[in-house]
């Protein structure tokens, strides 16, 4: 139940509403995660009038405002091919209207093709207060308890890496049932996440070359049983998706 509402006009503002006396304060971007039913009293910050939503290179770096919508990453030429695409992937057009990539790095869940790309790029967050900078792999295991208190202002990617990413989904418009995400530096360095299950993205291998990367991403899987599928057909399924990302540069499907 929400009980106040802010709309800070400052960082420095929405810092001090967050850590000040208002008990529990819930950043509001895009709303979509505070449609749900929420039973313990809370106030919201909307963050419409801060200076997160802009998309921005810096060198071989891409930041991406917190705040810019996922329809926005998807019309935004800089944004890279295989980003825009798991961003079209991840909601209906309404919803990514509303959507944030800020809001998907704090709340998406484990089926999230958008937020399994970021684990595997590395992505890094950068946290007020501070100004500290945090890579979302090290979030994401506690991410609640690691964003108490903190604003994500900025998502920051390398451009440097080649991204692919295949899934596998009941129909094009569903989530995935199981996915593979691979990212491969010019050094070699290869990170892999699996989704389609759990309350995360799993990150499956972050190694110096590719070697290994099938098996690891059926290690992954291992014990991923739910209402939708079965371990044993995701097991067997991310092994061949991670293969297939192998043969891609940049290439989603």
């Amino acid at each position: 139940m929400i009980t106040e509402y802010h709309r800070p006009a400052t960082l420095a503002a929405a810092v001090e509403l967050m850590n000040g006396k208002h008990g529990k304060v819930v950043p509001l971007a895009g709303g979509t995660i505070l449609r749900r039913k929420i039973e313990t009293p809370f106030a919201v910050m909307d963050l419409q009038d801060l200076p997160i939503h802009k998309v921005e290179q810096q060198g071989s770096e891409l930041h991406i405002g917190a705040g810019v919508t996922l329809q926005q990453m998807v019309d935004t030429a800089q944004i890279p091919a295989v980003l825009r695409q798991a961003c079209l992937e991840e909601a209906s057009y309404n919803l990514r209207q509303m959507g944030t990539v800020g809001g998907c790095a704090a709340g998406a869940g484990g089926r999230s093709t958008l937020l399994a790309v970021l684990l595997a790029m590395n992505a890094k967050l950068i946290l007020l207060p501070g100004e500290e900078k945090v890579a979302l792999g090290n979030i994401l295991p506690l991410r609640a308890e690691m964003l108490a208190g903190k604003l994500i202002t900025t998502i920051v990617v390398d451009l440097s890496a080649a991204v692919s990413y295949q899934r596998v989904c009941k129909t094009p418009a569903d989530q995935p049932l199981v996915g593979v995400a691979v990212c491969r530096w010019p050094s070699g360095r290869t990170r892999a996440s699996v989704f389609g299950f759990g309350t995360v993205p799993a990150l499956a291998m972050d190694g110096p070359t590719p070697a290994g990367l099938a098996d690891a991403a059926k290690n992954a899987c291992a014990g991923a049983s739910d209402a939708q599928t079965e371990a044993d057909y995701r097991t067997a399924m991310a092994g061949i998706l991670a293969k297939r990302c192998l043969d891609t540069r940049g290439e989603v499907a």
